[in-house]
């Protein structure tokens, strides 16, 4: 099992109108050229199998209340998300109700808390590998990178491009 997830900001005029394929050559992956510029500014967050736990942990952390809905759009809610290109665009007023949720998140008191229930989860999701602290790090890393993506495209008023890659 292997879910990786990319992020990446943009003016929401560049994405209207655009099917899911055109959606698909905005974002940038692992090898492509621009990647590692776009991660360097802030523009792309990518996180390299990390992706489903991110979004289990802020699902988790959320619980059932007020902050569910901001947890979910950070990592599922993009529309078109779960159709065949995997890319969904959030819109700059789910932005800003994702970046109003990770603002008070805290990943690494949240991994420290909800690691057991981690680990659960990585085995219910297929992983075969042991939930060790090196990839709990990781998802915490990933978790901040992704918040912090979040607090500037909500300044900025911008739409994310989400896009998945299982």
């Amino acid at each position: 099992m292997s879910v990786d997830m990319f992020w990446r900001r943009v003016d929401p005029g560049v994405v209207q109108g655009l099917e899911p394929a055109e959606l698909r050559t905005l974002v940038p992956y692992w090898h492509d050229d621009r990647f590692q510029q776009e991660t360097t500014a802030r523009i792309t967050v990518g996180a390299e199998d990390t992706g489903a736990l991110i979004g289990e942990l802020l699902r988790l952390g959320a619980g059932d209340g007020p902050d569910a809905f901001g947890a979910w759009l950070a990592v599922d809610g993009a529309d078109g998300l779960g159709g065949d290109h995997m890319v969904g665009v959030l819109t700059p007023e789910e932005v800003a109700k994702a970046t109003e949720f990770l603002s008070r998140a805290e990943p690494a008191a949240l991994m420290q808390q909800l690691r057991p229930k981690l680990a659960v989860a990585a085995r219910e999701m297929g992983y075969k590998r042991p939930f060790d602290d090196e990839w709990a790090q990781t998802v915490v890393a990933d978790t901040q990178d992704l918040t912090e993506l979040f607090r500037l495209a909500g300044a900025a008023g911008e739409a994310v491009i989400v896009a998945m890659v299982a």
